[in-house]
């Protein structure tokens, strides 16, 4: 086996700082299941004869895969499945299983095998299936099943070399490990003996699993269709109430405990199963492998399908891929409250669980997958994975609240991995207060991504509020319009995430947080002790269409038709006050220096209230056409560059220490009473604003000046300045000892403030506003400025300061109760003397 599995991990720096092996798959070197493809018409005719009993004709229009394809995706999808069925390894033992390749219109991917007979010891049983499980073992056969592969000529198959991710990224094309991992548990056993009327024999292992809702009990070979309800008929999806009722699969969902109490059947608790029109058992697992979801967006198997595959007989070990997945829902009146205390990390079979000082390095891993609706989940057991494109949190359902503990850690340092990621749903909650990390090439700490649907986007893509079919739009099937508003469901009519929480830590080499064109984000708040390390950005943006009649949101790939967004109640442009308050709630508000407002709230209609004490560090620039960013408390570092829509200051500082590139463009400025835009930093920076900047007389905007106080900094407002009074602060910043030097010279510093006055004047005077005389002069390394106290005879410096708003701030009414009462005391006094004294000072 790969050698990679047995690397000991002793201390918790090496735990936090593994990184992958070079190789950029998981690849072994040799694979229990081989690929081969058969591109002889004679050899498939009889491929085609053997394998289904004569019962499929071989296709006729047959193909080859390129290289790419055969030498990389085989290797990289067969080293991953020989990984999970390791146990039946056998010594100079491999199986190859027959590929055809075709582009036949009117066939499917599938996968194929010969069934023993019922009168047979291996009655049911696959000659692959058997063989694997050593009941019929066939010691000189050439070749085990069979697997086609068909595919659109138009779309083509997906050529990328590491194509097997957890998040598809196939694109227009369809993806190839998808066809193949669709395809291959058919040799297994995951296929049915039925026909249009009902079972006969010998039922496949998948069949004798089958559990009727109706009938109370496991189906039986002389069961009919209609014996499981009056409407349901061979290739009902949802009339038959057929679940998989294997053990495993049960203990996963809930329907069964490891103590053997009996639970009264649940629908929710179980696997419902339906049939195809070509005999095939599909699933009813929204969007994965082995459902025949419109829409798939999952790479690999969930743990539901792995459980399905165990219970068919295989001794499998999805601990290795999953160690938490929750499928069952609660309700908006009743949730669920679900703590994982168990982590994730590298497995040992010695001792049956997770080897705490390793990380995992098994590949398209998902530590906790959350499946379900209305769950309130923390998760507390810290997740250590390098395995390549795998992810810490999966969540692909709605309404649920996630928490990352305080004292958790989830270190995704594989390639191309993410540490969270939403992946479908809507209005879920994610909190993080603790850390989460995805640190290699490619990674990103959390991730907000549809992905690609491995059928290609071009036959149906989604996202939030849409679900567009291009295809059929090109082929005439459907009208342009009802191509681009194909009826969402329900689950996706609504933001993928309306709360993003950090009091925690993240990172990401590729992005720390990642919104894609796909989702929507509400909001985000950055919490006391926030710290991003990686870029923020979004590319989400929705726009009223031209016939003013419909919002949209484009897609990546122009070649696909722009989704008509489809909202909870359907939306009619009244009048442009109503188009630009829809617009406005499809932006994400990202906001720094707030808290939780608490029970005893300031303001009962807010969840999140300013807090003054706030520090919050992002290290990294902040992208995106529909981010709305508004500083609300405390200090926000920013080290890197923003191009956003709109940023508010108030009652805050903003500061761009550490800023490597020094441009920054916003489409709209707001500095509120007590704002401080911070742009001193060593470096010459401009900030763009093209549309509105209004800007408050009790804000500032700090700038960079050399020692005779001109000003380095470029603010320039395309649009002019909106200010009250006609007055924009402008404040000066220089070194810690250049300020120092200043120190013993006042009339060097009222020489520095005089020229410095005169400069930003000149600077605003194109605008037609003036500044003030500055109160202060701020260091630009760090976040103190100091007090600047100036006569004719010189400017000292006064105390130390943190944020100008202390100086903006409107004395309380009772400090000027106080003045009043101590001038009457005063006055009193002073009348109490005179008249003790005489009339006079004299007396």
């Amino acid at each position: 086996m790969d050698p990679r599995f047995g690397k000991p991990k002793s201390t918790l720096y090496d735990l936090v700082t593994a990184k992958p092996e070079p190789e950029e798959m998981f690849w072994l070197k040799d694979s229990l299941f081989t690929p081969s493809i058969e591109s002889s018409e004679k050899k498939v005719d009889v491929l085609f004869e053997c394998k289904t009993q004569g019962k499929i004709k071989p296709p006729k229009t047959l193909t080859v895969l390129n290289d790419t394809l055969s030498d990389y995706v085989d290797a990289n999808t067969s080293s991953v499945l020989t990984y999970l069925f390791k146990d039946y390894i056998k010594k100079g033992k491999f199986y190859k299983i027959p590929l055809v390749v075709d582009t036949d219109k009117n066939r499917a991917t599938r996968g194929f095998d010969e069934l023993y007979p019922f009168d047979s010891v291996c009655s049911g049983l696959g000659v692959l299936e058997a063989d694997l499980k050593g009941k019929c073992v066939r010691e000189n056969e050439r070749s085990f099943g069979l697997i086609e592969i068909n595919y659109s000529k138009d779309l083509e198959l997906y050529k990328s070399k590491f194509q097997l991710k957890q998040i598809p990224d196939n694109g227009l094309n369809e993806s190839y490990s998808f066809k193949l991992l669709s395809s291959f548990p058919a040799l297994l056993g995951f296929r049915s003996s039925h026909d249009t009327k009902g079972f006969y024999k010998p039922l496949t292992s998948f069949d004798r699993n089958l559990y009727s809702e109706k009938i109370g009990k496991y189906i039986l070979p002389e069961n009919k269709f209609s014996d499981f309800g009056e409407d349901c008929f061979y290739s009902s999806v949802d009339k038959c109430g057929l679940y998989f009722g294997g053990r495993n699969t049960q203990l996963l969902l809930g329907q069964a405990t490891v103590t053997h109490d009996k639970i009264p059947f649940s629908k929710d608790l179980n696997l419902a199963v339906h049939f195809g029109f070509n005999n095939r058992p599909y699933l009813n697992l929204r969007n994965t492998i082995l459902s025949d979801s419109s829409f798939i967006n999952y790479g690999f198997y969930t743990q539901a399908e792995l459980m399905m595959l165990k219970d068919l007989g295989y001794n499998i070990n999805d601990r290795e891929f999953y160690s938490n997945s929750l499928y069952k829902s609660g309700s908006k009146l009743h949730r669920n409250h679900i703590v994982f205390n168990q982590g994730f990390y590298a497995w040992s079979d010695a001792i049956h669980d997770y080897k705490t000082d390793q990380p995992s390095r098994i590949p398209v891993s998902i530590a906790s997958h959350i499946f379900g609706n209305y769950n309130d989940v923390v998760q507390k057991g810290t997740i250590a994975s390098v395995g390549y494109a795998s992810i810490g949190i999966r969540i692909d359902g709605s309404y649920n609240n996630v928490t990352v503990d305080k004292n958790t850690a989830i270190y995704e340092n594989g390639i191309g991995s993410s540490g969270i990621a939403v992946t479908y749903g809507r209005d879920n909650v994610i909190n993080v207060d603790g850390s989460v990390a995805a640190n290699s090439e490619d990674g990103v700490g959390i991730r907000f991504d549809f992905g690609s649907n491995a059928l290609s986007d071009m036959r149906e893509y989604q996202g939030s509020y849409r679900r567009v079919r291009t295809y059929d739009a090109q082929r005439g099937i459907l009208k342009r319009e009802n191509a681009q508003s194909v009826a969402a469901p329900e689950e996706i009519r609504g933001p993928i995430v309306s709360e993003l929480n950090i009091k925690g830590s993240v990172s990401g080499k590729k992005s720390a947080i990642f919104i894609d064109e796909s989702a929507h984000v509400k909001q985000i708040n950055f919490m006391n002790r926030a710290k991003i390390t990686g870029n923020i950005s979004s590319n989400f943006e929705a726009y009223l269409g031209d016939n003013g009649k419909a919002v949209y949101a484009n897609h990546k790939n122009h070649a696909l038709l722009p989704g008509i967004l489809q909202f909870d109640e359907p939306f009619k442009p009244i009048n442009a006050y109503e188009v630009k308050k829809k617009l406005a709630s499809l932006n994400t508000n990202v906001n720094f220096g707030v808290k939780s407002a608490g029970s005893s709230m300031e303001n009962k209609l807010l969840r999140y209230v300013p807090d003054k004490k706030s520090s919050v560090v992002i290290d990294g620039d902040i992208t995106g056409k529909s981010l709305i960013l508004s500083a609300f408390g405390g200090h926000t570092t920013v080290k890197g560059s923003l191009d956003v829509k709109r940023l508010y200051v108030a009652d805050s500082v903003v500061n761009f220490k550490g800023a490597k590139k020094g441009s920054n463009t916003v489409d709209e400025l707001e500095i509120s009473r007590g704002g401080q835009l911070d742009l001193s930093n060593g470096i010459a920076d401009t900030f763009m604003i093209k549309k509105d900047a209004v800007i408050s007389s009790k804000g500032v905007i700090c700038v960079d000046i050399d020692k005779e106080g001109n000003i380095l900094d470029r603010v320039v407002a395309e649009n002019g300045f909106s200010a009250y009074d006609s007055i924009v602060n402008l404040e000066p910043g220089l070194s810690y000892n250049d300020i120092k030097s200043y120190q013993s010279d006042p009339k060097a510093l009222l020489r520095l403030m005089n020229n410095f006055n005169r400069k930003a004047n000149e600077v605003l005077s194109p605008y037609g506003v003036i500044s003030k005389y500055p109160k202060h002069i701020w260091y630009i390394q760090g976040e103190m400025g100091r007090k600047v106290t100036c006569s004719s005879r010189g400017c000292h410096l006064g105390d130390f300061v943190n944020i100008y708003s202390k100086s903006a701030e409107e004395l309380p009414i009772w400090r000027y109760i106080l003045s009043f009462v101590g001038c009457f005391v005063m006055l009193f006094l002073t009348v109490v003397v005179l008249k003790r004294t005489g009339n006079g000072r004299f007396g």
